[in-house]
């Protein structure tokens, strides 16, 4: 880590978006959280492994850590549809700046409504957004067999306030909405990822759902998580550690992308479920 993070140019810019008071806090948050996660990623089982990479700052921040194994290949799921416009390019970047191999699990719609039945019979369950995630992880934990271990990057959004809904809030209301999205994700979430790598027989790893990071993010302020200056660059403190880490400005000033939405598989969802809607119409 940047052992001079006040001086250094990019951290400076980050500590700048809060009140000057409160900016030694914020490093010293930023500093064990980059410690904490370096420690999660450092303890990941050696031998081949697949990362699935998104294009954002989640997953970037993890190909930043991984980068000098040998043994790693990212992958990213996109639907080949012309009709669908898809973020292929931004998990390339990222890829492309941490010098790692990367592959694009290609998919057609077909084969993402298929698995998304699959899905929602497998968790029972009838809620689309648990299955739009659930298909791109099953999707992209059925490629490359020969790989048992998989990276992913759950649990950043809700420990750091990635979702845009926390844009839209009052800053108080978001630590307490922080911890309820973390709640429901060790609930129900971590449970579906593990239904499905249990499923496809995967070893999966998530290096942010670790009790020091939990604990370090437990009481962040909302001005935070949504710094007032940068409403679309949420998660200040993650994006420091990143920093702190050593990771490119092309990583850490990355926007958020959800692997659903990127990939094109809640397009090819949304529509089939408006297609059935018109059927039902119509009889």
């Amino acid at each position: 880590m940047s052992p001079r993070p006040f001086a250094d140019p990019l951290c400076a810019e980050l500590l700048a978006w809060v009140d000057p008071h409160e900016r030694e806090a914020l490093w010293r948050v930023a500093a064990a959280v980059a410690a904490a996660l370096q420690r999660q990623v450092g303890m990941l089982p050696e031998g081949p492994m697949m990362l699935g990479l998104s294009g954002g700052l989640d997953s970037g921040l993890l190909a930043h850590l991984l980068r000098g194994r040998r043994d790693l290949v990212a992958a990213t799921v996109i639907v080949d549809d012309a009709t669908i416009r898809t973020e292929g390019a931004d998990a390339a970047e990222v890829a492309r700046l941490c010098d790692l191999p990367w592959e694009q699990v290609r998919v057609s719609a077909a084969q993402v409504i298929d698995v998304s039945n699959q899905v929602a019979r497998l968790l029972g369950s009838t809620d689309a957004v648990v299955t739009a995630v659930g298909t791109v992880e099953w999707l992209l934990l059925e490629h490359r067999p020969m790989i048992p271990a998989v990276t992913l990057g759950q649990g950043a959004d809700e420990l750091f306030g990635g979702y845009a809904r926390f844009g839209r809030m009052p800053s108080d209301m978001v630590p307490p909405a922080l911890r309820s999205a973390i709640s429901d994700l060790r609930k129900e979430g971590i449970e579906r990822d593990r239904t499905i790598a249990r499923r496809l027989q995967r070893q999966l790893h998530l290096p942010y759902l670790d009790a020091r990071i939990d604990e370090l993010c437990h009481g962040i302020p909302g001005h935070w998580a949504v710094p007032p200056s940068q409403p679309t660059l949420r998660k200040l403190p993650l994006r420091l550690a990143a920093a702190l880490l050593g990771a490119p400005k092309g990583i850490v000033l990355r926007p958020k992308r959800a692997a659903q939405y990127g990939s094109g598989v809640d397009k090819v969802l949304r529509r089939a479920t408006a297609a059935r809607y018109s059927v039902h119409e119509g009889l």
